[in-house]
């Protein structure tokens, strides 16, 4: 049975593309049919570029949403493609304006009952403002964060740049293994 795990947080810029493809170049990586349905208006996945679609039926459908929840992709809300998510992953930047989008996102989730997982993403939790904020989120989300944080590395942008999985990218060996840790967890999130 295809599983779907959608990437949605109002905030732009908040790391749903990266995030959607590196879950999907790992989970090919792993032997499983893999379909991502590029959302998002500036249409930058590079998993779908570089991986066919496969023939038969996927058995992880990532969806990767714009940043609007007013926004519709043929005729297909936000609201109507969490509804149908078995998973809701929910990216946010430890700053200070990624408090009320998250909140949004949330509200959105739970008021359809749907399972959502945080991920802290690009963090550096050295900095103390990142620990603040991080303590915030979860007092206010306890339970629901992705105990993997997914740290700020520059390989992260090569990856990007070459459509790549982070482990094919010389130097990515670090930044791979924070990959799988936190597919670990999403995986037992989708049963």
């Amino acid at each position: 049975m295809t599983k779907t795990i959608s990437l949605v947080q109002q905030k732009g810029g908040s790391g749903k593309t990266t995030i959607a493809d590196q879950l999907a170049f790992d989970l090919y990586g792993m032997g499983y049919k893999v379909a991502v349905a590029d959302l998002d208006d500036q249409q930058s996945s590079r998993f779908h570029e570089t991986v066919p679609w496969p023939e038969e039926e996927a058995d992880f459908i990532i969806i990767d949403t714009c940043g609007s929840f007013e926004a519709k992709f043929a005729g297909v809300s936000i609201d109507d493609i969490i509804s149908e998510s078995d998973l809701v992953i929910i990216p946010v930047l430890l700053e200070n304006d990624s408090l009320k989008p998250l909140s949004r996102t949330v509200q959105r989730c739970e008021s359809k009952g749907k399972n959502y997982l945080i991920v802290i993403n690009q963090a550096r939790p050295r900095k103390e403002v990142q620990r603040e904020l991080l303590n915030n989120i979860q007092a206010l989300y306890p339970g629901k964060i992705a105990q993997t944080m997914l740290i700020e590395r520059a390989t992260m942008s090569k990856a990007r740049l070459f459509g790549a999985p982070v482990s094919k990218v010389r130097g990515g060996a670090s930044m791979a293994e924070n990959y799988a840790e936190f597919l670990d967890e999403v995986l037992k999130e989708v049963g």
